[in-house]
């Protein structure tokens, strides 16, 4: 049973909207997202998130929040071309096309991570499975 294009459209300005929301938090904040989010007791304030600092050298912090804030501004860079996409979806099928592989191969990312390291909270096996799975859905639901 294919989807309706109407359905298809609204759920990626769904995920557009998520997108757009996390993008700006992450390149706004950096790091202090992290205890913005409650993942690190402590202040919002990276200098004083003792437990990160407790663990990881100044320098590696330094580079997870420029890592961080850059993929944050892609992110939301990502947000606004499916916006885009998503207002016709049939006459920006290939642009579509590429976003959601996009996605599935980030999946492909968490996934690696995961093997490799684990997941660092609750919320990543979820991303996961919905970046794996959402975008065939949704490519191949509309057909």
């Amino acid at each position: 049973m294919a989807l309706s294009q109407q359905t298809i459209s609204r759920s990626l300005k769904a995920v557009t909207i998520l997108a757009l929301v996390t993008g700006s938090l992450d390149l706004v904040l950096g790091v202090d997202v992290i205890a913005l989010l409650g993942s690190l007791p402590g202040s919002h304030d990276v200098n004083n998130l003792s437990p990160l600092n407790a663990q990881v050298p100044a320098s590696t912090v330094a580079l997870i929040d420029t890592q961080l804030r850059f993929l944050g501004a892609a992110w939301l860079a990502y947000g606004v071309l499916l916006w885009w996409a998503s207002n016709d979806i049939r006459t920006r099928r290939v642009p579509l096309a590429i976003l959601l592989a996009g996605i599935f191969v980030g999946g492909i990312g968490r996934m690696a991570s995961w093997c490799t390291h684990g997941f660092g909270g609750s919320w990543v096996p979820i991303a996961m499975w919905v970046e794996l799975i959402a975008p065939g859905l949704l490519w191949f639901g509309g057909s």
